[in-house]
C-alpha cells in the first residue's frame, strides 16, 4: 500500500522509435507534473531468449518516478514482446540489430517528447543477465550516448560461462 498514491498522476504509455524501418517498442512511465527538461530517463533493455518484458506495476520504479524519472522499456528485437518472429530477428549474427534498436531508443529518449525542442536528457542504462550484455554492447558502441549504467549479474563473459 502506498500513501498518497493516485494513477492519475502518472503517464503510462507507448511509444514506437524507428531504427532502419522497423518500428521499436518502448513502453514509458513518468509522473505528468515532475517532467522537467531535465528529467533523467532510465532505460532498461534485455531482448534475449524470446522473453518478454512486460510492463507492470513496479514499486520499485515508482519513488524514481516522483523524484522526476522517465523509467522506459525498450522491447528490442531478440526479445519477445513481438512474438517469435521478433524475437528470430535480433538473435544469434543479428545480435547487433537488437543492440542498435537499444542506441535508438536512448537516442530518441535524449529529445522525449519530441515536441519540446533543445532537450539533451541523461540516459541511464540498465540491464539484466543477458541485458547486460545488450547494455555493455550498446555502450561500446556509443559510450558518449550514455550517462551511466547498470548492469545487474550480466552476461558478459559468455565463454567463461559456457566452459563452466
Amino acid at each position: 500500500v502506498y500513501r498518497n498514491f493516485s494513477s492519475k498522476d502518472y503517464i503510462a504509455t507507448q511509444i514506437h522509435v524507428k531504427n532502419g524501418g522497423i518500428d521499436v517498442p518502448v513502453s514509458l512511465i513518468y509522473r505528468k507534473d515532475q517532467l522537467t527538461d531535465t528529467s533523467p530517463v532510465i532505460l532498461y533493455g534485455y531482448g534475449a531468449y524470446g522473453v518478454t518484458m512486460r510492463p507492470y506495476f513496479m514499486p520499485q520504479i515508482i519513488s524514481l518516478v516522483d523524484r522526476g524519472a522517465i523509467y522506459a522499456i525498450a522491447h528490442v528485437r531478440g526479445g519477445g514482446f513481438l512474438g517469435e518472429k521478433w524475437h528470430k530477428m535480433g538473435m544469434g549474427i543479428n545480435k547487433n540489430k537488437g543492440i542498435d534498436d537499444f542506441i535508438a531508443v536512448a537516442q530518441t529518449m535524449k529529445q522525449y517528447p519530441l515536441s519540446i525542442t533543445k532537450i539533451n536528457r541523461d540516459i541511464l542504462a540498465m540491464g539484466s543477465s543477458a541485458g547486460g550484455t545488450l547494455v555493455a554492447a550498446a555502450i561500446n558502441k556509443k559510450p558518449s550516448l550514455f550517462k551511466a549504467a547498470v548492469l545487474q549479474v550480466p552476461f558478459v563473459d559468455v565463454l567463461a560461462s559456457m566452459l563452466d
